[in-house]
């Protein structure tokens, strides 16, 4: 068998391997600056295996930063749950039903209305998505009054949502 190569007090020596213990030459080698084998101090690996989970981590959220039309469909199926639950359930018995089947089919429509409204920042490891919704603004002018707009604001960030600031205005 072969010599091998292994860290000894910050140095390397060679360990026989053609006998049954593994014993150290008497004599300490330091290794020349081209050689491929590194002897690393306890911290310094420590600190090495932490840089590789760092950049491991950053790539993974950078991978993962959700993009504008996961958002969009994101922000039309939340707010197609709000409708039917909280629009619809007041509209009372007789219209609830034609109410929660008109926010169904109309799910394009709220995506599309989203989209126009929506500011994205991109981060890179994660997104920040600013929507204006003024349902006002499409309806006539004697109804447009009638109906509050609101301010979202959510956090994109490993392939997940996270509406943070929510404002009535």
């Amino acid at each position: 068998m072969p010599n091998s190569v292994v860290p000894y007090s910050g140095f390397v020596c060679l360990i026989k391997t053609h006998s049954s213990a593994s014993i150290c030459d008497d004599r300490v080698i330091p290794l020349p600056s081209t050689s491929i084998a590194i002897a690393m101090t306890p911290l310094k690996l420590t600190i090495s295996l932490l840089g590789l989970v760092f950049v491991g981590l950053a790539a993974a959220t950078a991978i993962t930063n959700p993009d504008q039309a996961a958002y969009e469909r994101f922000a039309a199926q939340k707010l197609g749950e709000y409708l039917q639950e909280d629009t619809c359930a007041k509209a009372g018995i007789a219209l609830q039903a034609p109410c929660n089947s008109l926010v169904k089919s109309n799910q394009s429509q709220i995506q599309n209305l989203i989209s126009a409204n929506t500011q994205r920042q991109n981060f890179l490891f994660l997104s920040i998505y600013k929507t204006d919704l003024v349902p006002g603004e499409l309806l006539p002018d004697f109804l447009s009054g009638s109906l509050p707009s609101y301010h979202f604001e959510t956090a994109g960030v490993l392939s997940s949502f996270h509406v943070y600031k929510v404002e009535k205005q």
